[in-house]
């Protein structure tokens, strides 16, 4: 806040040469004095004014703020609630998990080489599967296999054992194998195993 400093005037010619000299300095005195106050008195009271305005703005946004805060994580934890509650049904009821990953073959009218491709993705929906501009229309593709999208030896031993079905990646439009030959022997006895129980 800025303060103005307001000096009382010197008395005029006519109240210095008055016979009432003194009551005319009196009188001129407490004009100014008047004027200071009033003056004064404006300045204090816009202050306050703009001081109370920005209060109500700040007190305003710090509540809107606040509110969304406490509603966000509301919602978050009633979510997370209602997750665990899913999980903890699905294990009394001894159900798996859902299985995302997807293993699939592009068709020959879907590569530019005119040959099938075999491929995977944990998306679920190899037509999802994006990013990349390879030849493959993956939306022609049809999905063969399932595999737990957590679980990459799984996709890729489910992947190699298609495209070893499909005659190997001489008769795919594949550049290369999954598993080297004694990787995919131990992923196939661990996971017929675990398929045959």
């Amino acid at each position: 806040m800025s303060t103005k400093i307001f000096r009382v005037a010197p008395p005029t010619a006519a109240a210095a040469g008055s016979t009432v000299y003194g009551a005319g300095v009196a009188e001129e005195a407490k004009t100014n004095a008047i004027n200071n106050y009033n003056g004064i008195s404006k300045i204090v009271n816009s202050n306050i004014n703009n001081t109370i305005i920005a209060l109500k703005a700040i007190s305003t946004i710090g509540i809107t703020v606040a509110n969304r805060v406490l509603h966000s994580e509301g919602e978050s934890s009633a979510k997370e609630e209602k997750k665990e509650q899913d999980k903890a049904k699905s294990k009394a009821k001894g159900d798996k998990p859902e299985k995302k990953g997807v293993i699939y073959e592009v068709p020959e009218d879907g590569t530019e080489s005119g040959i099938p491709y075999v491929g995977r993705t944990k998306k679920g929906d190899p037509a999802k599967r994006g990013g990349q501009d390879d030849g493959r229309d993956r939306k022609k593709a049809k999905v063969i296999d399932k595999y737990d999208p957590k679980n990459s030896e799984e996709g890729a031993y489910k992947e190699q054992k298609a495209i070893d079905e499909r005659g190997g990646i001489d008769k795919l439009d594949n550049k290369r194998n999954e598993m080297n030959p004694e990787r995919f022997k131990n992923a196939k006895e661990k996971y017929e195993k675990r398929d045959n129980q």
